[in-house]
This record gives structure tokens, C-alpha cells and sequence, in this order.
């Protein structure tokens, strides 16, 4: 089937697939607002830098000069408004794109255009928690993550300067973007560029070095909350990953990479972004200690105030760990053309995995495909049609080992987004096993078990149409059992009925105001209402009682000053102790409740049902 399916039918296919992709994205980005508001944050910090705001020091910013850049780009030199709408179009297109580029990866590795196609349409569902936070750089992440095995498989040489610079660059815009992302990234290369350098004097000692390096690493990363039982089980699957990928990497016998040519085109690369980036904030008027302490501050905070973990079993772990001898056991031999059998036969198990990921009928699929499929993406590694494709599989192999670690110390939609490598890891492992049960399996299949193993592209292909036509329908009731928001900037979202016309009521309470603090961080409460915060910083405060004591006491002295202030707080938040000036002071405020909105009102949200209490008074 895959031979038979011509260019100008693929492209057609290609064509509706993608159609369908952007409306699939349209219907689940506008019908999709979370409570925790992070996309109000992200706009409201976005505007507030383009009005002159110096970010770091004047408010709050939590990613890299990258990031400054490309929102310069966009809502300056483009001019895209910073509105609700305009912002969900742009993360529709950085999704579809995000799409686009593993469906290329997967027929670059895999030589499919079925299964490139089915990996562009479970890349972009696999990664729908895209719809909870529009705006956000998550998925410019993961989308330059893919570009790095991408480069290498286009370039004509894989292991050229030319294609190390390239790495280079997008790995330092990725670090550039959030520092600990861009860390993971450079880890991943750095494993591929060392693991194949010419033979020289102290080698062995180069990869021992390297293996204990690469394999305590996880450790090394969430040493503080490492106490944790699920945090302890997060760090030994991650550790037996990235071990068996080391052994992988040191055992495969590639093309060499020059000693010195290579690492200095990729630290050039590097350097460069490096520079260019720090000079742009300095442009800006930010120092790089202002950028380091902002970010080792937000650091502390994610470790220490909010954290969680996912729950792995010692089961998980325990496979991670036979991941791992399996690595150190059969890699060697495997490289040196030993016999495929028990090759395919733990390729079937990784997809096996992946499959059983994807099937959970909940929003743990991320979860899943990390606990029982990470720890043998090192099999990526093995196959392709030359040895430079063994390098470009190999860069597939440590970027998909090494991402997860996003997932620390918070596994919401960044463990989705660090998991995508592995997801297409998966996807080509299944089309090597086909092509092996096809081809050269075919000397020991007979009969109908020969024509089955023929046609499962095809098989995969009906069922990736099925599951995304599901996917269509059920995006599509939803949209429509939703009513419109109508409130500025956000005419195409629509969410449920109550909480459109809760949230109605509260732009209209918070419009009489001059001033208005949301205790619980709802930024997108003064998109609407054009109603400015006592104080920048406090855009960074969920809830605000947590934020530094200089911060409580500028929108302390912001609300004394207004006239009309509004407080908007949550009354689950307000039963519970205050640890804080700012919380004393805000419930002793003598403001009677506003007319418009009562304390028995509820938000619904979709993790249960929420108080909301409007204070507002007028000193006019």
C-alpha cells in the first residue's frame, strides 16, 4: 500500500487531513477556557512588555529573551493583536506546524508516507492540552525539539559542521526560550556528538564518564523533592531511559564525527544565540543577573510551593531497569548485525506500549506512554537505510530520552509536550517492524500471516481516519452545546453557559472599577474590563497571598490610592488560612458586595464548582 500510493493522491490525502486537523484545532481552541488562567497571564505580561515594561525587573517574566523576541515579532512587527482570538489562531498554526514537522520526521525515518501521515494526525491530537494554555511557549519548544533529528536527516551529511551549526542554533533558542528545556535539548546532542567521535587515547574513560554523567543526571535534577516516593520512581525510570539510550549511542557503530570540527560548530551555534539573545535583552535594558535571579527564583518557587508528581508503579520501574540490561546486553551485538529476531521482538513491546498508552480512554495518555514505553525509545536507534539515518535516529533517540524530564516538577501539558518525541520514536519503530515482517520476515511468514503484515499500513491508516473523524464529531457537539463569551477581544470563544454569564457579570462589576486585583490570578479579567492591576508584579501571584511581602505592600498602597477599587476573590481560597499582610488586610476591607454578583454564585470549572466573591466600593 505505501508503494502504491502515489504523489498527487498523497498530497490530496495530505490536504484533507490537515483540513480537518485545523478545524479539529479551531473547534477545541475556541470552545476551552481554563480557571487557572494562564493564558490571560501570558497576554496581560505580553502587553504590559510591549507598553515599556522592562520584564524581569519592572514585572514579572518567566521565560528567556527568546521569548521577548518572538512576542516583539508577533504582536509588534506583525502586529497581531493581543487579544483572546488572535492569540488562539497563532497557537493553531504552531500546533499545525508542530504537526507538519513529525509527519516529516516519521517519512524521513520511517520511508512511509501512511505512517506519516498517522503520526501528523496523532502528533497533533497527542498534543491537545495545547488548547489549555493558547499562548503559551510550549509548543515552540517542542516544535524546534523536532527540528534538531529533522536537520540531520535533511542535511546531506549528518555528521557535517554545517548540520552541527544548525543544532547548535536551535538548541540555544530552545535554551534561550526556558533554560531547563534548552538544557535537556543540549544534553541530548551532546550525548549523540561524544558517543561518536574518532577513536583517540582516553576513550574509555570518555564514556564511562560520559554513561555516569548521562544516567545520575535525574537525580542531580530533582534531588530536592526527591524525598517523594513518585518523584524517587519519575527519577529511576528517567535514569534507566537515558542509561540504556548511553549504552545504545556507545555501542552503534556510525559514521565517526570529526573530534574538533564538530562540538565547535555545535558550541558556535550555540554561542552565537547566546550572544545574540543576551544582547537583545541588554537592548532591552535587562542584565543577564536580572534574567538568572528572576528565573532561580521562579525555579524555587515551582520546587517548593507548587509541585506534584504522577504516580509510577514499581512494576514501571522494575521494566525500566530490564530496559536498561537489555540495552547493555544485546546493543552490542545488535550493532555489529546480530540477528533481528530479538531486535523486532522488544520493538513489538515498545509499540505494544505505546499502543496501550494511547488507548486510555483519559487524560493520562502522557502518563502512560512515559512509564511503560520511555524507557526502550533507545531501539530508534537501530535500523535505517544507511548509517547516516542510524545518526538521525539516534538524535531521535536522545531528544526522545531526555525531554521528559519537562515533566519535572509539574506533569501538566508539559509531560505531553516532552513525551512527543517518544510518541513518534514509537510510530517508527512500528513501521520498522512492518517493513522486517514484510520484507525480510516475509522467508519466514506464510500465508495469510504474510498478507496481514502487508497491509497494516494500510490497517493504520483506516484507523487513524476513524479516530480523528471520532475526534471531529466529538469537538464539534461540544462547540456547539457551549454559548458565546461576547466579551472583548474574545467574540469566537464560546465555554459552558454559567460560567459565560458569570464571567459576563464580573467584567461588568469589575468596569466600575479604576482599579481591580484578582486574589486568585485571573489576568484575563482586565483584558476584558480594560481595567489595569494595582501593580504589575502582581500578574506572577496565584493566589497573591504567596507572593514576597514587597509585592502584597504595592497592591496595598495601589488599592488605598484608587478611587473605585474591585477586589475579586475566591471564597475557597478566602475560607482557608492566610498566611499573609495581604490576605488580613484584603478581608478586613469594609466593601460591601456588589450588586451584580453575589457570594451563592458558581463558576464552574472543570475541577469541581468554585465561589467567587466581587468586593467593590467608590471613594469618589
Amino acid at each position: 500500500m505505501p508503494a502504491a500510493l502515489n504523489r498527487p493522491l498523497y498530497l490530496t490525502g495530505a490536504a484533507i487531513v490537515f483540513a480537518v486537523l485545523a478545524a479539529v484545532g479551531f473547534l477545541e481552541l475556541f470552545a476551552n477556557f481554563m480557571a487557572y488562567d494562564d493564558e490571560g497571564f501570558m497576554m496581560l505580561s505580553n502587553r504590559l512588555f510591549l507598553d515599556g515594561h522592562i520584564p524581569f525587573t519592572e514585572i514579572t517574566w518567566l521565560y528567556g529573551p527568546v521569548q521577548l523576541a518572538w512576542v516583539q515579532l508577533v504582536h509588534g512587527v506583525l502586529n497581531v493583536p493581543i487579544t483572546h482570538s488572535a492569540v488562539r489562531f497563532v497557537t493553531l498554526l504552531v500546533w499545525l506546524s508542530l504537526a507538519g514537522v513529525s509527519g516529516c520526521l516519521v517519512a524521513r525515518l520511517g520511508g512511509s508516507r501512511v505512517w506519516a501521515l498517522a503520526a501528523s494526525v496523532l502528533a497533533f491530537l497527542y498534543t491537545g492540552s495545547i488548547v489549555n494554555e493558547p499562548g503559551h511557549p510550549q509548543g515552540l519548544i517542542a516544535l524546534a525539539a523536532l527540528l534538531i533529528p529533522l536537520v540531520a536527516c535533511v542535511s546531506a551529511d549528518a555528521s557535517s559542521w554545517r548540520c552541527w551549526l544548525s543544532i547548535g542554533v536551535i538548541a540555544g533558542l530552545i535554551f534561550h526560550i526556558k533554560p531547563n528545556a534548552g538544557t535537556f535539548i543540549i544534553a541530548a546532542a551532546l550525548l549523540a556528538v561524544l558517543s561518536q567521535q574518532t577513536p583517540f587515547r582516553h576513550q574509555g574513560m570518555l564514556k564511562s564518564a560520559l554513561l555516569i554523567g548521562a544516567s545520575s543526571f535525574p537525580f542531580v535534577l530533582m534531588y530536592p523533592l526527591i524525598a517523594d516516593r513518585n518523584c524517587l520512581a519519575f527519577a529511576l525510570i528517567s535514569c534507566f531511559s537515558i542509561a540504556a539510550l548511553a549504552v545504545t549511542a556507545l555501542s552503534l557503530r556510525l559514521p565517526a564525527l570529526n573530534r574538533i570540527s564538530v562540538p565547535v560548530a555545535f558550541f558556535v551555534g550555540l554561542t552565537a544565540v547566546t550572544a545574540v539573545a543576551l544582547g537583545y535583552a541588554l537592548f532591552l535594558g535587562i542584565t543577564p543577573w536580572d534574567i538568572v535571579a528572576r528565573l532561580a527564583e521562579y525555579a524555587r518557587d515551582q520546587a517548593g510551593f507548587y509541585h506534584y508528581f504522577r504516580e509510577y508503579s514499581m512494576l514501571q520501574v522494575g521494566l525500566a531497569l530490564t530496559s536498561c540490561i537489555a540495552a547493555a546486553g544485546l546493543a552490542p551485538g545488535w550493532a555489529r548485525g546480530g540477528s533481528e529476531v530479538p531486535l523486532n521482538v522488544a520493538r513489538a513491546l515498545f509499540v505494544s506500549a505505546a499502543a496501550y498508552a494511547l488507548a486510555i480512554d483519559d487524560p493520562t495518555h502522557a502518563h502512560a506512554l512515559l512509564g511503560w514505553a520511555g524507557p526502550w525509545c533507545w531501539l530508534v536507534a537501530f535500523g535505517g537505510r544507511s548509517p547516516g539515518w542510524s545518526s538521525c535516529r539516534l538524535l531521535l533517540a536522545s531528544v526522545a530520552a531526555w525531554s521528559p524530564l519537562l515533566a519535572y516538577p509539574v506533569p501538566g501539558s508539559q509531560l505531553y509536550f516532552g513525551s512527543l518525541p517518544l510518541l513518534l520514536a514509537a510510530i517508527v519503530c512500528a513501521a520498522d517492524l512492518c517493513d522486517w515482517l514484510s520484507g525480510q520476515g516475509g522467508e519466514t511468514l506464510q500465508g495469510w500471516r504474510l498478507r496481514v503484515a502487508r497491509q497494516l499500513p494500510l490497517f493504520v491508516a483506516l484507523l487513524t481516519a476513524v479516530y480523528l473523524g471520532h475526534h471531529f464529531s466529538s469537538a464539534l457537539q461540544r462547540y456547539r452545546n457551549q454559548e458565546p463569551l461576547l466579551l472583548p477581544g474574545a467574540e469566537y470563544l464560546r465555554i459552558e453557559p454559567q460560567r459565560a454569564e458569570h464571567y459576563r457579570a464580573l467584567v461588568e462589576a469589575a468596569a466600575q472599577a479604576d482599579v481591580l486585583l484578582t486574589t486568585f490570578r485571573f489576568s484575563s479579567l482586565h483584558l476584558w474590563s480594560g481595567v489595569s492591576a494595582p501593580a504589575p508584579a502582581d500578574l506572577s501571584n496565584f493566589p497573591i497571598r504567596y507572593a514576597s511581602d514587597a509585592v502584597q505592600e504595592q497592591a496595598r498602597i495601589g488599592l488605598e490610592m484608587a478611587r473605585s477599587p474591585v477586589v475579586v476573590d475566591r471564597l475557597d481560597l478566602r475560607r482557608s488560612p492566610h498566611p499573609s499582610a495581604i490576605g488580613a488586610w484584603i478581608e478586613e476591607l469594609p466593601l460591601p458586595l456588589c450588586d451584580v454578583v453575589t457570594a451563592h454564585d458558581l463558576v464552574k470549572v472543570r475541577e469541581g464548582q468554585t465561589d467567587v466573591l466581587v468586593m467593590a466600593a467608590s471613594r469618589a
